[in-house]
């Protein structure tokens, strides 16, 4: 329990709140895959990106948590886009009955504070990204670069949407989609890039590069790295 009151409480000077951390953390490291943790942090990009203060990130993480039920494991792993749009849709339905669930109270509602002309503005945040789930995040790393460096200088500097524009270029003109040899070819061609700025610097073995494309290779395009 933490002394904190509700936030229409009439009397806060003694009133507590449950606090599900601890059991949250639990569920972070034992439950919770890495294709499931992206997808949350995807959906809390669109919140900053959208500024969506009336809408806690931690409304976003109790949705998370009651799809992560409802969705099976290989879902997540296997269309990650379906399961966020999925999670969008589950945040729709609950503001359209003014009711979000706690994830371990279920009875106790999140959003119960809020008053009837926040709804509307909260509404707009998930239709915006229900109709636009990725621009928003496109925006967001355009600020964020991938940068080599040492103390002296950048060898290497180059931001996420130079990286991913092949990718995004392949899904406009295609019309049987091949995302994940597009994915891969944009990691490799960073990878090959920063591969010829450390080895004229100097900074790696010719042989750590190698060992470390025959994995990719093998691995992802199920066929031999020879050379």
């Amino acid at each position: 329990m933490v002394p904190v009151s509700h936030r229409r409480s009439s009397h806060p000077e003694i009133e507590w709140r449950l606090s599900f951390a601890k059991a949250e953390q639990i569920l972070a490291e034992k439950a919770v895959t890495s294709s499931q943790r992206q997808c949350l942090i995807y959906l809390k990009i669109l919140r900053l990106q959208l500024n969506m203060k009336k809408l806690s990130s931690y409304c976003l993480k109790n949705v998370f948590l009651h799809c992560c039920d409802e969705l099976h494991t290989t879902a997540w792993n296997n269309d990650p886009a379906g399961c966020i749009i999925y999670m969008i849709d589950i945040l729709i339905e609950c503001i359209n009955r003014r009711h979000l669930p706690c994830y371990f109270l279920p009875k106790n509602n999140l959003i119960d504070q809020l008053e009837d002309q926040d709804f509307d503005e909260i509404m707009s945040f998930p239709r915006k990204i229900r109709n636009d789930p990725l621009s928003p995040v496109i925006d967001f790393t355009d600020d964020r670069v991938l940068i080599l460096s040492t103390e002296d200088c950048i060898s290497y500097e180059t931001s996420f949407r130079e990286i991913v524009q092949p990718v995004m270029h392949d899904i406009i003109s295609r019309s049987r989609h091949e995302t994940k040899q597009s994915i891969l070819g944009c990691f490799l061609d960073v990878q090959c890039i920063l591969a010829s700025v450390m080895l004229s610097e100097k900074r790696s073995p010719f042989y750590f590069h190698l060992d470390f494309y025959q994995l990719v290779v093998e691995k992802y395009f199920k066929c031999h790295f020879l050379i």
